[in-house]
């Protein structure tokens, strides 16, 4: 939903969201313009360690892939797929179905992780 949409055009400002109550976030979606803003990213893994989180890159360049798949992002994509994929995968994500399934997961981790 629009509504619950935030968007942060900087590291610093993206930094300080995380830092923040995170509860409430769901999903996260990177757009890296090249390999050092990529990069960048690490410095927040440990944030979004839990969170659903999507990495669109400029172009299919062995090194920015590799690096991207250091995020451990649940999708990868590139910007000359045009953005209806990530559209795609995200409305998938957000499915009553899939929320389900994810819910379920981490519940049994939890129980998992407890017991």
């Amino acid at each position: 939903p629009d509504d619950s949409l935030e968007v942060y055009r900087s590291l610093e400002t993206v930094t300080e969201r995380l830092k923040g109550p995170v509860d409430n976030i769901t999903t996260a979606v990177f757009v890296a313009s090249n390999l050092a803003e990529l990069k960048d990213f690490y410095k927040l893994r440990n944030y979004f360690f839990d969170l659903r989180h999507i990495v669109i890159l400029p172009e299919k360049d062995k090194k920015m892939v590799a690096a991207a798949h250091k995020l451990r992002p649940r999708f990868l994509s590139y910007f000359d797929n045009g953005f209806n994929v990530v559209s795609a995968v995200l409305k998938k994500m957000f499915s009553p179905k899939q929320t389900a399934v994810a819910n379920n997961f981490e519940n049994t981790m939890s129980l998992e992780s407890a017991g």
